[in-house]
Formats: structure tokens, sequence, C-alpha cells
């Protein structure tokens, strides 16, 4: 069963997601059509303390065929060579064609179109924080995982904290 919208509220609500180039993984929409981390590996550096914040993903395009599918993972290190093992899932988001290429195949959905019917794109607003089993990493890059016989994304992403 396709995942549905609520009937309410009638006005789609939206986060604010303000755009830095600073905190930017990419500047410019990147087409990416294999694994790899986004904006030729481009790592930010948010500082030492705690960050609550969003991450961007506006995506203008993605192929969604028989069995493409983008898992898109926001990472955390207090390396900055980033060593094996030195890493931290912070965040992550997937989209398939199929249930069977979400994160969780039994019960999650297939994914819906990407752009949505009447949109130049999809705004995915990610909430993150940089603090895991009490450690604060403050280095942060994107990545994606795609796979699929014709998989290809068009995105930009950013992380924006949010002030608390």
């Amino acid at each position: 069963m396709a995942l549905t919208a609520n009937t309410l509220p009638s006005t789609v609500p939206d986060f604010v997601v303000p755009f830095d180039a600073n905190m930017a993984f990419n500047t410019a929409p990147e087409t990416l059509s294999a694994t790899g981390y986004l904006g030729s590996s481009k790592q930010l550096d948010i500082g030492p303390g705690r960050v609550l914040g969003l991450w961007a993903l506006d995506i203008s395009a993605m192929t969604m065929a028989a069995d493409e599918s983008y898992k898109l993972h926001l990472l955390g290190s207090n390396d900055p060579d980033w060593g094996n093992g030195n890493v931290e899932l912070l965040a992550f988001e997937d989209f398939a064609y199929a249930s069977s290429g979400r994160q969780i195949a039994t019960i999650l959905g297939a994914s819906n179109a990407v752009p949505p019917t009447g949109r130049a794109g999809l705004m995915c607003a990610v909430p993150f924080t940089n603090l895991r089993a009490g450690i604060v990493y403050r280095y942060l890059r994107a990545y994606l995982v795609a796979a699929g016989t014709t998989k290809n994304i068009k995105l930009m992403s950013w992380v924006s904290p949010l002030d608390c």
C-alpha cells in the first residue's frame, strides 16, 4: 500500500531550513548515480559544542523504477580524517520504489514519487543532534548508498542549527 497524506491540515506545514553556504555539503544541485559522499567528500566543522538542528535534503529529481533505492546518512566524527570506526550515524532518510528497498522492508511502504505531483522538488528536514551517548561530534559528512539498475538522484544538502 502506498503512503498517503492526512486529509488535514489543508495547507501542508513546512519547516524553515535557512541555507548557509558554510553549512552546505553542496551549494548547487548535485547529481549522483553511485554510492558515496555528497559534495565530493565535503566535511562540515560545526564546532566543539552540542548542536540541535535540521538536516536539509532538497531533492529535485530521483529515478524511481523497479529496483531503485536511496539511503542517505548524516554522519558525525571527531576525527577530521574520518578513521574507520570513529564515525557515528546521526540521522537517516531512505527512499525506494518498492518496500523491499526500504530500511525496514517488512514495515515501511514504497516511497512516493519525487518530486511530488505539482511541486518542483521534495524538501526533507530531518532533525538531528551531534550528541550521541555522551559524545559530541564536531565534523559532519553526508553519505548516499544508492542501489538499483538506473539509480540517479539530484539534490542539495545542508544543515541548519536551531536556536534553542
